[in-house]
């Protein structure tokens, strides 16, 4: 399949100094290299096409879509590996796509680096637990509606940033209380959505 390898690395080393960055761009791309087997500090995951989508937690390999098993986003990342990126830039010198590039999600992930979901249109990850451990945050990113299961962060920050809608689904009950969207110790939950001042932001709705 068509696709791009892009790396930017200085020495062979165990120092997270010299690591730089890896891009893996292809619509088809199946990650062969075992535990671990992905060492770099920065790491991109994206479909070639800005029409494919991109599903996470499937290793079935289909042609119509990136699919991402969870072996792939977790066990075969190193653990140097600080940010992880899926999907492509939303921000100003994005890509138009209007019917492609949404990311969905058919397992629960938990990443050890911070994490950003990108989408050109929509994220949806109801009815799965996203979720990172350690300090590292977790961001979705979309230009059109998000809609979650539970977010969760062990000690990081969590980022919500949508023109669209966004509603968080699910709950776990913690504590007693349910929850769909925890952080551990004072850090923080940053959520800005569409509605231009006058959808009101409901929490529990």
């Amino acid at each position: 399949s068509v696709g791009r390898l892009t790396t930017t690395s200085s020495n062979d080393t165990d120092s997270n100094d010299t690591l730089g960055s890896i891009e893996l761009i292809g619509d088809s791309i199946r990650h062969t290299g075992g535990q671990s087997g992905i060492k770099t500090r920065t790491l991109t995951r994206d479909a070639y096409n800005s029409s494919t989508n991109i599903q996470l937690g499937d290793g079935e390999n289909r042609r119509s879509q990136l699919d991402l098993s969870e072996a792939e986003l977790t066990t075969a990342l190193d653990d140097r590996i600080e940010e992880l990126y899926i999907g492509r830039d939303t921000g100003a010198n994005a890509e138009e796509s209007e019917t492609g590039g949404a990311i969905t999600m058919v397992s629960d992930i938990t990443f050890s680096p911070s994490v950003t979901l990108r989408s050109p249109t929509t994220i949806n990850t109801n009815g799965y637990a996203l979720a990172t451990t350690g300090s590292a945050d977790l961001t979705l990113q979309a230009n059109g509606d998000i809609t979650t299961g539970t977010l969760t962060t062990e000690n990081g920050d969590i980022t919500v940033n949508t023109p669209g809608y966004f509603r968080a689904v699910e709950s776990k009950l913690e504590n007693g209380d349910r929850t769909s969207i925890e952080t551990g110790g004072n850090n923080k939950i940053s959520i800005r959505h569409g509605g231009n001042g006058t959808l009101p932001f409901t929490v529990g709705d």
